[in-house]
C-alpha cells in the first residue's frame, strides 16, 4: 500500500492498508472503482508523506492535494495528520465522448467517467486538478465554465452540486477546496 500510493500505482483486487492495518482502501466495496487508484495521506509508521498525487497510467486526468498543487511531493507544503489519508479511483468508463444523462438541472452534458474517493481521518479543503488536454469535445474559455460534479447516491440527477472551477491554465482546471 505505501508503494501504490507513493507512486500512483493501482493494486488490483487488494485493500489497501495503513501500517496499523487500517483499511484505507477496500477492493470489495469500491468494486466498481478499481482503476487508477492513487491517493494523498501520511502514514508516521511506514514514513509516508504523500502530499498530492496522481496515477502512473497514461489515462489518468486527475491530480489531488490538501492545498496548491505544486511541482512535485517534495515541492507540496501540505501538512496532513497521521492516519489521515484520502484515496480515490475510477469506473474506466470512456474519456472519449459526453454523456447526456443523469445530470442535475442546469448541466448539459458531462465525461462519461466517474470517481468514487474514500476519506480515513479528516482531510478538508483538498484541490481537484483535471487534465482536459484531450477533451477537444468541452467547451470553456475560463475556469469557471467547468465544474466538478460531486454527489453521494451515485446518481447524479438527484442531490449532485456543482464546484465551478477556480483556474484553468495548460489545459488543466483546478477546483480549489473541495470537501
Amino acid at each position: 500500500s505505501y508503494l501504490s500510493v507513493k507512486y500512483g500505482i493501482t493494486l488490483a483486487s487488494m485493500n489497501y492498508l495503513s501500517s496499523d492495518g487500517t483499511t484505507i482502501w477496500d477492493n470489495a466495496a469500491n468494486s466498481a472503482y478499481q482503476y487508477d487508484i492513487t491517493g494523498i495521506g501520511h502514514d508516521a509508521g511506514s514514513g509516508l508523506l504523500q502530499k498530492q498525487s496522481k496515477s502512473v497510467n497514461s489515462d489518468a486526468i486527475v491530480t489531488m492535494s490538501s492545498e496548491a498543487i505544486a511541482v512535485n511531493n517534495a515541492a507540496n507544503g501540505t501538512s496532513l495528520d497521521n492516519g489521515e489519508f484520502l484515496l480515490w479511483g475510477n469506473d474506466n468508463a470512456s474519456l472519449s465522448t459526453i454523456n447526456n444523462s443523469e445530470l442535475p438541472t442546469g448541466y448539459f452534458a458531462r465525461i462519461n467517467r466517474e470517481w468514487l474517493v474514500e476519506m480515513t481521518g479528516t482531510v478538508s479543503n483538498v484541490h481537484v486538478e483535471i487534465d482536459i488536454s484531450d477533451f477537444g469535445f468541452l467547451i470553456g474559455d475560463e475556469a469557471s465554465d467547468y465544474y466538478l460534479l460531486k454527489d453521494g447516491d451515485g446518481n447524479f440527477a438527484s442531490g449532485a452540486t456543482g464546484i465551478a472551477g477556480s483556474t484553468l491554465a495548460d489545459n488543466k482546471v483546478t477546483f480549489n477546496d473541495v470537501n
